[in-house]
């Protein structure tokens, strides 16, 4: 699907793969958890979760990218119980629409710099997603972890309201010497998981290195 309104050109894919690399790696060079190769390990991972990336080029010149998961299953902000019970019905049928990095608490939009582009951009993929949502009869359509630059762009629709969640309220007691003894206290289907999870990571060519700390952990 493509969109040259504002001479600007707006394409959707639904695969990492069908991006080029280089391009992709070039406009999410300064956030964590964005590359090419994050996100097709994502999708590998997140396969219940259908993509929807939306590129935008100036002429020959890629300068933004959106990247969105339809979501049918969510971690709900709300205590157990009917109410959510209720949201998680509703999203399983009307599923969410989330622009976000896969596997991560980061953005998933990337934006040029330049304020005029920035808020073109933007427009172009805010647009976009709203088409997809309507198509895929998505209940909402929700921007995770925008840090303040992106907010206060001027490209957002009036419409949107913006809502900020309360930051983690839980922490990890560390009584372990090392990562191996930490994986030695997890269950047994935990443990499970994370071999899973890394073997297949190390099948996609993605590793994971763990470092000393350089400061306390309460810093």
């Amino acid at each position: 699907m493509e969109n040259r309104s504002r001479n600007l050109e707006v394409t959707v894919s639904h695969s990492a793969e069908a991006v080029d690399r280089g391009t992709w790696n070039v406009l999410t060079a300064d956030r964590p958890f964005a590359s090419h190769r994050w996100y097709s390990y994502g999708e590998s991972v997140m396969a219940d979760c259908l993509p929807l990336y939306v590129l935008v080029k100036q002429g020959n010149d890629p300068i933004a990218l959106g990247t969105f998961w339809l979501q049918r299953r969510e971690q709900l902000p709300l205590p157990r119980g009917i109410a959510r019970w209720a949201v998680g019905v509703l999203i399983r049928r009307w599923p969410l629409l989330v622009c976000r990095s896969p596997l991560a608490e980061q953005p998933g939009v990337f934006l040029p710099q330049d304020p005029v582009l920035r808020r073109a951009a933007l427009r172009a993929i805010v647009e976009t997603a709203a088409v997809g949502a309507q198509h895929h009869q998505a209940s909402f359509l929700a921007w995770y972890y925008l840090d303040g630059s992106d907010v206060s762009c001027e490209g957002w629709p009036e419409s949107f309201d913006i809502v900020e969640m309360a930051g983690p309220r839980t922490y990890l007691h560390v009584e372990w010497d090392d990562f191996d003894g930490y994986l030695k206290n997890l269950s047994k289907r935990t443990r499970r998981s994370y071999r899973l999870n890394r073997n297949h990571a190390r099948r996609l060519g993605l590793e994971v290195q763990s470092r000393p700390l350089s400061g306390p952990l309460d810093k």
